[in-house]
């Protein structure tokens, strides 16, 4: 049996948000690769992207959603199908052999595979003469004979991670997928920004691309704000949710003691999640400014600081009240009156006016109570951006597949401890790697079959379409180029 690995396609509903555009070639890959002996393609996760994608044409429009219940996920199945005939008429042809299977993994974008309505549909859309053929692992998948460990890998990034990713459930009655910090950021906020900036989630560092887009357009995160707001408040009302004080279990064999101690703190927090820790933030600021930086009461230490822990906290709070107060004004008349056509531009400049009022009430109050950390967080990025301006060059070889990245080095390295393992293949960076991170157990990244572009490496620039290929021989990671074929990047003996 041969295998060939694939990660990170993300198609989408929408012509805005879709990067997958790749179906003829993808079509040419598999049938060159699968030619011959019994082939298993293996989906490494963010196959579909659910994080982009609508269930109807118009659900892009209006006040954000999260459709993040099976109902919506298998509409935006549908929709992806009839944008991708294509692709999914490629699968049905591979599996037209027996012998071929197709395994399917979940990644952070695609976590809704978890929904026995969507492998039931995803099984339709290939053909119901082929559902034995095509497989949904709960977590990664195990290719025993040849020692190789496939897994997504949004597991080890902590905003993309999920309580329990074999079953990433929000509620007890699995009718909707848990949502991380990092899905609700692409669903109510990048998808919006890239109607404005199509580049911003192209570019690495993430950092970066927002860099761009502030430069370009500085007006634009004023008069938008309420982008940001959104976010906010769909992450309050996740945070809050009652069901989430029920967790679910850590598995605690993946984890090192200190990754036990941190995701058992994340547990207990997780009812408030972000807002909470913003919260304790805030209290702690103004509890020791209070009792360390002040002496203007006759009042103990401890009395002045919890004085002054409340009332920085009530004058805050009537800023926060008051910008949101702009907010929810703007909402309701943009709501009512934006969508007659005859007043609907009038009402949309009205609207955006409010909530330019609403930015700067909660910059101000910001600026005036937290001026202190955010001058040293300034500091802090200006002395990195000196150093880097000083000491980093963009390195010159385009290609380069051994840099490796620390999370995913160290988790390989405890996976790789298991005496039957020599292989684990990892996705969701984007960035193929292909190194020896012990002696003779490697640590291998699919890719992605999408455009990046990392402003400060010339590497990897043209480095998409990539794909692990396994066969009784070799192990290997290629690039896909179309009519020319592929080009093996790296490639070692299986049988080593």
């Amino acid at each position: 049996m041969n295998y060939i690995i694939v990660s990170d396609l993300h198609l989408s509903t929408e012509e805005l948000l879709d990067d997958f555009y790749s179906d003829e070639d993808f079509a040419q890959m598999l049938n060159l690769m699968s030619r011959g002996e019994p082939t298993t393609l293996i989906f490494n996760g963010d196959t579909i992207d659910f994080l982009q994608s609508y269930p109807s044409e118009t659900s892009l429009q209006g006040n954000p959603r999260l459709y993040n219940d099976s109902d919506s996920s298998a509409k935006i199945l549908d929709r992806v199908y009839k944008r991708h005939q294509t692709f999914f008429g490629t699968l049905s042809n591979f599996l037209k052999n027996p012998r071929n299977q197709i395994v399917v993994l979940k990644g952070n974008h695609d976590a809704e595979f978890a929904f026995d309505t969507v492998q039931k549909k995803f099984r339709e859309l290939i053909g119901e003469e082929h559902k034995d053929q095509i497989l949904f692992p709960e977590y990664g998948y195990y290719i025993e004979e040849k020692g190789v460990y496939v897994e997504h890998g949004n597991q080890f990034d902590k905003l993309n991670s999920f309580s329990n990713f074999q079953s990433p459930f929000h509620d007890i009655k699995k009718k909707h997928i848990e949502l991380p910090f990092g899905s609700i950021l692409v669903k109510i906020l990048w998808n919006k920004l890239e109607k404005s900036f199509p580049f911003i989630d192209k570019i690495r560092p993430m950092t970066a691309s927002i860099s761009l887009a502030i430069a370009q357009r500085p007006l634009f995160w004023v008069f938008r704000f309420d982008y940001f707001l959104d976010m906010f408040f769909h992450m309050a009302k996740r945070d809050f949710n009652p069901s989430n004080l029920i967790r679910k279990s850590i598995d605690e064999k993946r984890l090192s003691k200190p990754e036990l101690i941190s995701a058992s703190l994340t547990n207990l927090l997780n009812f408030g999640g972000l807002t909470l820790l913003t919260i304790i933030f805030m209290v702690s600021f103004f509890f020791i400014k209070g009792l360390f930086f002040l002496d203007v009461s006759k009042k103990s230490n401890l009395d002045q600081a919890i004085d002054f822990t409340l009332s920085s906290l009530t004058e805050f709070s009537i800023f926060l009240i008051i910008s949101t107060g702009f907010y929810i004004v703007g909402k309701f008349i943009s709501n009512v009156f934006g969508k007659k056509p005859t007043i609907a531009y009038p009402i949309n400049i009205f609207f955006r006016i409010l909530i330019g009022i609403s930015f700067g009430i909660l910059i101000y109050g910001v600026m005036k109570f937290f001026w202190i950390p955010i001058v040293i967080l300034l500091i802090v990025a200006l002395i990195i951006d000196v150093h880097r301006s000083i000491t980093k060059e963009i390195s010159s070889q385009p290609e380069e597949i051994d840099r490796p990245f620390p999370e995913e080095i160290e988790v390989a390295k405890r996976l790789l401890k298991i005496p039957e393992l020599r292989y684990v293949i990892f996705g969701h960076t984007h960035f193929p790697r292909f190194l020896m991170v012990d002696e003779l157990k490697y640590l291998i990244n699919s890719g992605t079959w999408i455009y990046n572009l990392d402003l400060y490496s010339l590497q990897n620039r043209n480095l998409m379409q990539t794909f692990v290929f396994i066969d009784d021989q070799n192990i290997s990671l290629n690039v896909f180029y179309g009519l020319k074929g592929y080009k093996t990047l790296k490639s070692v003996s299986i049988k080593q």
